[in-house]
């Protein structure tokens, strides 16, 4: 099974109800630094790289990108720009120790110091994460890393497909029966209902998450938060699916994966600009979701994800 299921369940699944994610913190500039200046930081196993990519997610990708490239959005305005920690150290950088640029900052550009921010272990674990980035071996979160288990990685792909095929059974055959307002009714009363039985079935957490809210209900877990905010408004194209082995915070070591939902033509019914949408179905929109956020999208958009963990057995 690999990371190209769901097409079109998928793209059903963007046209039900999703919520909005938390803004993760934003993070400046760090650099690149040389071999030579950086010594490979000590990791006895995946743990403090796994915790590192959730704290870069949170916190640095903001600015860096998911890659670690200088891409992030709110990065490539920067003057100078956010660091792509992958590639040739800027010249303004050159010479400092990576450690000493992630702890104490540097002035002159919007990389301010994390030492007084973030904890001694998840300074430790980012600045693996950050050396990793170009000197392996995992490198950025994207992508499915090395040591992923590959059973569980399966049982959370086989979750986001049952989810998707069978809310999509459901809500084709009512669009084309009933039309556009009964299949909303689908998405605010059986939705939820769908993605508790197949989490239950397949043993794992599953859900649709989105930065616009339309159900609270779905509002992803903090990585999911994490990620959405580092994708920001933007297209869907050019969106990698992500995998990466994690270990919560109670201790139980997961496997999660996140896949983008793309705005196509049939999500534009409910998701699209308020102009030129029946009266009907917008009074429908009203009475069901009085807070609804997830209008005015175009085709294209990324207009959230699925995602899903499932705990390592």
């Amino acid at each position: 099974m690999t990371l190209r299921f769901l097409s079109f369940s998928l793209l059903v699944l963007a046209g039900c109800s999703t919520p909005p994610a938390e803004p993760a913190a934003a993070a400046p500039s760090a650099a690149e630094a040389p071999a030579a200046v950086d010594a490979a930081p000590a990791v006895a196993d995946a743990a403090p790289s796994t915790r590192g990519a959730e704290v870069f997610a949170t916190n640095c990708a903001i600015c860096h990108g998911a890659e670690g490239r200088g891409d992030g959005p709110g990065g490539v305005s920067l003057d100078p720009p956010a660091a792509d920690l992958r590639g040739m150290r800027a010249a303004h950088l050159k010479g400092i120790p990576r450690r000493q640029i992630i702890e104490e900052g540097r002035p002159g550009t919007a990389m301010v110091g994390w030492k007084a921010i973030l904890s001694p272990e998840d300074l430790d674990a980012v600045y693996t994460f950050v050396h990793e980035m170009k000197h392996g071996p995992g490198g950025g979160m994207g992508g499915m890393g090395a040591n992923v288990d590959k059973p569980t990685l399966q049982r959370a792909q086989g979750a986001m497909m049952a989810l998707g095929s069978s809310l999509k059974g459901e809500l084709v055959s009512t669009m084309k029966e009933q039309g556009p307002e009964a299949a909303l009714e689908v998405c605010s009363t059986s939705a939820q209902a769908m993605t508790a039985e197949v989490a239950t079935e397949q043993g794992v957490t599953l859900g649709r998450s989105s930065l616009r809210l339309r159900n609270p209900a779905n509002a992803g877990p903090a990585w999911v938060q994490g990620w959405l905010t580092m994708q920001g408004e933007r297209k869907a194209e050019g969106v990698k699916p992500q995998v990466l082995s994690a270990t919560r915070d109670d201790g139980v070591a997961v496997v999660r994966v996140i896949k983008p939902l793309p705005v196509e033509a049939p999500c534009l019914v409910c998701h699209g600009p308020d102009e030129g949408r029946a009266p009907s179905l917008s009074e429908t929109l009203a009475q069901r979701y009085p807070s609804d956020a997830a209008t005015g999208y175009a085709l294209g958009d990324l207009r959230g994800a699925i995602w899903a963990e499932a705990v390592v057995k």
